[in-house]
């Protein structure tokens, strides 16, 4: 008679599985953050370091010519793209986005940036993420629930070889505020490491019942105080709550969940699987950021340093810059101005652009080659025509930037105190408001 196979279950695994949705026991895929690794040491005030550190760990990916990518309209997600495309200005780019069954539909948002950045667009329709969970539970040997990384995999793979995620970004950066929220509100002024561990399981009741000991039998030696246990490094140490939390999710969930997840399903789809948010000098400077690069408390607004950077790189292309141009070189960036037309003075008209113009300033050309000027005259505004003159002795270029001034999708600014406002929102690096010149320290 055939010897059958005996299956081994490690009581341990399936415990912590079941109750915290990984196993802190084994060994991650990456190297664990330390305490000193979450200390407030590094500043990237405007995040251009950041920027530059995220387009750089695109050069990893420098073999391939063709691209998927797993967009959800997303900060995380859309700033890949931008960055993708940015790099590889030629590359053939898929876009693939999950929309569930009666949940929130991001993929007409996700559409649009897709045509922005020049990339196919593919939408799925998935019933629900648990639909396929046999299927990702086999995949990743191991209890999984969330099924929409694996659909997204499995449609990439049709387009090329590799898929870009944002995977790390949330965890990186300060993504989960509505759990943020929660644990600052339930927060005391003396809890110790074993109350904030309490408090932060309750932030991921998702994750276990109430009654969570009575699922296990006796072999199954169930003690919520274990569990605790492996929170302790996290909670017990002298950082600030809120980066205690991120210590915790940085070296539980991401490490013990999503990246070895994300690492089972490319390899059972022999596909490759990038991340800028994974590249490590991304993640050793991402870490050192304080914590007002990553979160607002009085707003609850997360990744505000990526929010920043996403500003100039996803703007939309429905709402391009415009140009501010000196008069005498009007006819030369706009080929059918005349000087009659007063509302160029306003801007109010859009003119085809010339070469010159899309040469020199790119920026202001809208997808149609048209742009919206405002032409300066010395008797018109002469502050600013000044500006440009000294600009174009500088550079050899008649044109800026010019937009209104507030913040996406805010009112004008009117007064003092809205503009100095805008200022510490990172609105602007500087502002003048005669006889001032505001800088942020």
């Amino acid at each position: 008679m055939k010897k059958k196979n005996k299956i081994r279950v490690n009581p341990v695994s399936i415990r912590n599985t079941l109750t915290i949705r990984y196993n802190i026991t084994e060994k991650p895929v990456k190297k664990p953050a330390t305490i000193e690794d979450f200390k407030e040491s590094l500043n990237d005030q405007d995040g251009y370091i950041t920027e530059k550190l995220l387009s750089n760990s695109f050069r990893k990916i420098r073999k391939f010519n063709k691209f998927s990518i797993s967009l959800s309209g997303g900060i995380d997600s859309s700033l890949c793209l931008a960055l993708l495309r940015n790099n590889f200005p030629k590359a053939k780019i898929t876009a693939i986005s999950g929309v569930f069954e009666n949940a929130y539909d991001e993929s007409t948002h996700a559409k649009k940036l897709a045509e922005k950045f020049d990339a196919d667009f593919y939408p799925i329709d998935m019933e629900s993420i648990y639909t396929k969970m046999p299927e990702i539970v086999y995949i990743a040997k191991r209890p999984r629930w969330n099924t929409y990384n694996h659909l997204i995999a499995k449609q990439a793979k049709k387009f090329s070889k590799i898929l870009v995620t944002g995977d790390g970004g949330d965890e990186l950066f300060g993504g989960y505020t509505f759990r943020y929220k929660k644990f600052l509100d339930l927060l005391k002024p003396n809890d110790n490491w074993k109350t904030k561990t309490i408090k932060y399981l309750e932030c991921h009741n998702r994750d276990w019942v109430p009654d969570q000991k009575f699922l296990f039998n006796k072999r199954i030696k169930f003690d919520w105080n274990e569990i605790y246990n492996y929170f302790k490094p996290y909670f017990k140490n002298q950082l600030e709550p809120l980066r205690q939390v991120m210590l915790a999710d940085f070296n539980g969930k991401l490490l013990h969940d999503f990246i070895p997840t994300g690492d089972a399903i490319a390899s059972y789809y022999n596909i490759d699987r990038f991340s800028p948010f994974l590249d490590s000098e991304v993640q050793s400077f991402g870490l050192g950021l304080p914590t007002k690069s990553k979160y607002n408390y009085v707003t609850n607004q997360g990744k505000i340093i990526l929010r920043q950077i996403n500003k100039r790189l996803v703007r939309t292309e429905f709402m391009p810059f415009a140009p501010v141009t000196l008069e005498q070189y009007a006819k030369k960036s706009y080929k059918d101005w005349n000087k009659n037309e007063h509302t160029s003075y306003y801007m109010t008209s859009c003119y085809k652009a010339s070469n010159e113009l899309r040469k020199i300033s790119p920026a202001v050309v809208h997808i149609d080659g048209t742009a919206r000027p405002q032409i300066v005259t010395k008797s018109i505004n002469s502050e600013l025509y000044q500006i440009l003159k000294e600009y174009h002795k500088l550079t050899g270029i008649p044109s800026l930037i010019n937009t209104s001034f507030n913040l996406h999708e805010e009112p004008i600014v009117q007064t003092p105190k809205e503009a100095i406002s805008l200022l510490i929102k990172d609105g602007i690096d500087v502002l003048a408001m005669p006889p001032f010149i505001i800088y942020k320290k």
